[in-house]
């Protein structure tokens, strides 16, 4: 029996301070016109404000939910705080997820990788899953102009809904 796979994604980017810009065109735009996203923005970035974006959105993460997010380098500052996505975590009975990082460093290994997430605070307001702790799969890419396939963390086909919390880089 082949199994149907499908999850449904909602993303927010936090940041402060200037976070504007122009994003650049695609080199190969696709030829179809697609719709234009809704940008939520909020001058205030705290537990309630994250809650608010999410709630106004109106699509309610269901079934089994992964928050994706960067729990941070051992030692490190640049990741969202626990205290602050934790409301949110919680509102959608969410579990942190993350993948080893591929670039060494203190998060390759997953027993590091764990004591990082818990060093940092993460374990106390979630369950935190490495998700390619017990290997990956392949999931195909349907019409993919450069990839037949893509690559993630095996423990992804165990969740029905990711919501993706991303902090500004720059």
């Amino acid at each position: 029996m082949k199994r149907i796979w499908m999850t449904t994604f909602l993303s927010l980017t936090l940041c402060a301070g200037a976070c504007g810009g122009q994003a650049r065109a695609n080199d190969n735009p696709p030829q179809e016109k697609t719709a234009n996203p809704k940008v939520y923005l909020t001058r205030t970035i705290t537990p309630e404000a994250l809650v608010r974006i999410y709630e106004a959105l109106g699509r309610e993460a269901t079934g089994r939910v992964a928050v994706k997010l960067s729990t941070g380098e051992p030692g490190g500052h640049h990741f969202l705080q626990p205290a602050l996505v934790a409301p949110l975590v919680r509102k959608v009975g969410g579990t942190i997820v993350e993948c080893n990082t591929a670039y060494g460093g203190g998060r390759a290994r997953t027993a590091d990788h764990l004591k990082a997430a818990a060093d940092h605070g993460f374990t106390a307001i979630a369950a935190v899953d490495i998700m390619d702790a017990e290997g990956e799969t392949a999931l195909p890419v349907e019409g993919g102009r450069h990839l037949a396939e893509d690559y993630v963390g095996k423990n992804f086909l165990n969740y029905d809904f990711t919501v993706v919390l991303s902090h500004f880089k720059g």
